[in-house]
């Protein structure tokens, strides 16, 4: 493997694994939470949080990641590294493709959350026996095990 390859893969690697734990703890606290706490109070978490400077940051690493993926494997093919390289990038492309689709299909059920009013009748569409949420937390499961599959 080149110098630049290897380079490559940890810039790739570093939004990746921020991802990942934001992952597991989202499917594993987060999501769970909300049954406790309650539809309104999940929204309004979710709007302090999530809407607000998750809307920047999860982008910018979510997409930056792909590409800097992406880029690598590129790179990696293009300067014949070993086949185990070129798998193993491959690998993380495809996951990152993964993770990009799956996260267009949740996205906007996160917006709706934040665009609702705090009435509990509004927020019922997305609450816990609802199609919606349930559709939300299988996406998110899929992204966080798409997420840490490449790892």
């Amino acid at each position: 493997m080149t110098t630049t390859v290897l380079v490559g893969a940890l810039v790739a690697l570093v939004p990746s694994v921020i991802l990942t734990g934001g992952s597991v703890d989202g499917v594993l606290v987060q999501l769970p939470g909300r049954h406790r706490i309650g539809v309104v109070e999940f929204a309004r978490y979710a709007r302090a949080s999530h809407l607000v400077r998750g809307r920047i940051l999860y982008p910018i690493l979510g997409i930056g990641g792909a590409i800097a993926t992406w880029s690598t494997f590129a790179l990696a093919l293009a300067s014949h590294s070993d086949t185990s390289v070129e798998w193993a990038l491959g690998c993380a492309s495809g996951s990152a493709a993964v993770v990009l689709l799956l996260t267009s299909r949740a996205a906007p059920t996160m917006f709706a959350v934040g665009r609702a009013p705090d009435d509990p009748a509004t927020l019922a569409v997305c609450s816990t026996d609802s199609r919606c949420c349930r559709r939300f937390a299988r996406s998110s499961s899929a992204r966080h095990t798409s997420h840490c599959s490449p790892l």
